[in-house]
């Protein structure tokens, strides 16, 4: 496997990871990446066709460094072992740089700065009752819980981006990703709901720069490729009428899918 990073912000900054050296019968894959010892699901490869090769692209990829690996599978299903994990690293100048996006729309990530105290009242609660068993007290927990309350407050530095913030979290309904440096005392891929992020702004600087008071609940992991894709199968069917004009373009479908039309 390779992992390539990109770093330019159109749409974002991502990894692109290319599979070639699979079992010959392998016909589908799933990528996992690991972060920090956990490990998720890169949603773009799950059971993907991986006949004669695959790529695809981590719209997800944490801040600094990430580890990938792909689980092969034959035309039975059958799990016939994993590659050599490569690793990459999402390079970046501040600590306090983070991402924020929808997690189903891959070109939707917005740069955001971490504010301090996102490191304090990290709550995350066991649910419980206590019982009083004659003269002792015992109690029946449950699991502990994801974090909740969290200060995650942000700053957007122009009037762009902070309405680019506020028409995703109308979007999604306050549902996002919110990806940080290592240095910040948060898992480094946060799912979460933010059901009320409020903006302030000062006419010092023209109303340009927004603090946002941003109070967070974490939800597991989402599963399931993204429902808007960066490049839609309508800009193939736009640059290329029929099948033999793709043909004529690309010598393989994994040419096609690694090299989009403009």
């Amino acid at each position: 496997m390779e992992a390539i990073v990109q770093l330019t912000a159109d749409p974002q900054v991502r990894v692109t990871i290319e599979a070639t050296d699979m079992f010959s019968d392998t016909v589908s894959i799933v990528v996992y990446r690991s972060v920090d010892g956990v490990e998720t699901t890169v949603r773009s490869s799950l059971m993907a066709a991986a006949a004669g090769g695959w790529t695809g692209i981590d719209w997800e990829a944490p801040v600094g460094p990430v580890a990938y690996r792909a689980e092969m599978f034959d035309t039975d299903g059958n799990d016939l072992g994993s590659t050599i994990s490569v690793f990459a690293t999402l390079e970046y100048s501040d600590s306090d740089a983070a991402w924020i996006s929808d997690p189903l729309d891959a070109t939707s990530a917005i740069q955001v700065f971490m504010s301090s105290g996102s490191e304090s009242a990290q709550s995350r609660p066991v649910s419980g009752t206590t019982y009083a068993l004659g003269d002792r007290t015992v109690v029946l927990a449950g699991q502990r819980s994801p974090l909740t309350g969290l200060h995650a407050d942000f700053e957007t530095l122009t009037a762009a981006d902070r309405q680019s913030v506020q028409s995703l979290i109308d979007q999604t309904g306050g549902l996002v990703l919110l990806r940080t440096a290592p240095e910040v005392p948060l898992p480094r891929l946060l799912y979460c709901w933010c059901a009320d992020p409020q903006p302030s702004m000062s006419v010092m600087d023209d109303f340009e720069q927004a603090l946002w008071s941003n109070q967070a609940n974490e939800v597991s992991e989402i599963q399931g490729p993204p429902a808007v894709a960066a490049v839609p199968y309508s800009i193939y069917e736009a640059a290329f009428p029929t099948y033999g004009d793709a043909e004529a373009a690309y010598s393989t479908y994994l040419e096609a899918y690694k090299n989009p039309p403009s």
